[in-house]
C-alpha cells in the first residue's frame, strides 16, 4: 500500500493510501476533537454536545 502525507494551504493534514487490489473508493475524515482531547476542567463537554446535536 502506497501512503503519502501532506498539508493543505489551510493547515489541514491529509493522508492518502492507494490500494490497487480493489476498484472501490473510501473516504474518511478524522477530527482532533472529542473526549480524547478534552482538558481535565471540561471533561464530558464533547459527549454532552454530541447528545444535544444528535438527539435535540
Amino acid at each position: 500500500m502506497k501512503v503519502a502525507q501532506g498539508r493543505l494551504s489551510n493547515g489541514i493534514r491529509v493522508v492518502t493510501a492507494e490500494r490497487t487490489d480493489t476498484r472501490a473508493v473510501a473516504f474518511h475524515i478524522y477530527f482532533g476533537c472529542g473526549g480524547r482531547h478534552e482538558r481535565d476542567e471540561v471533561v464530558g463537554v464533547s459527549h454532552a454536545l454530541e447528545h444535544m446535536v444528535f438527539k435535540g
